[in-house]
């Protein structure tokens, strides 16, 4: 079921179907009605915020590459070899380069190193 899942994930994408004129899925009968949709889309939420934490806690204390993409307000996210979202604070340049941090919190939407 939905509460024990038998994978875990670094990144679930979750979104609701929205019929498309012209298929044959827009006139199937018993379509889902949005209410339903919303729920559903809430719980597949919160289910892929869990599995994230899951999986990211699993790397806690390792050191991993991280391919470094942008930086903020002195504040670096990048992504690791298996697609978890890494930040940390650095004033150096590390746009494109591929650096080895240890990860030390999951915090967010990805893990602080």
């Amino acid at each position: 079921g939905l509460n024990s899942p038998l994978m875990e994930f670094a990144r679930i994408h979750v979104f609701s179907y929205s019929p498309r004129s012209e298929t044959p899925a827009a006139r199937m009968p018993q379509q889902v009605g949005d209410k339903i949709k919303k729920q559903r889309s809430q719980k597949m939420l919160a289910l892929a915020e869990e599995s994230l934490k899951n999986f990211s806690q699993k790397f806690l204390c390792k050191v991993t590459p991280v391919l470094w993409e942008k930086q903020s307000d002195g504040i670096w996210s990048g992504h690791t070899d298996n697609y978890i979202k890494v930040y940390t604070k650095s004033d150096e340049d590390l746009t494109n380069k591929l650096l080895p941090l240890k990860l030390v919190e999951v915090k967010g939407d990805g893990v602080w190193g």
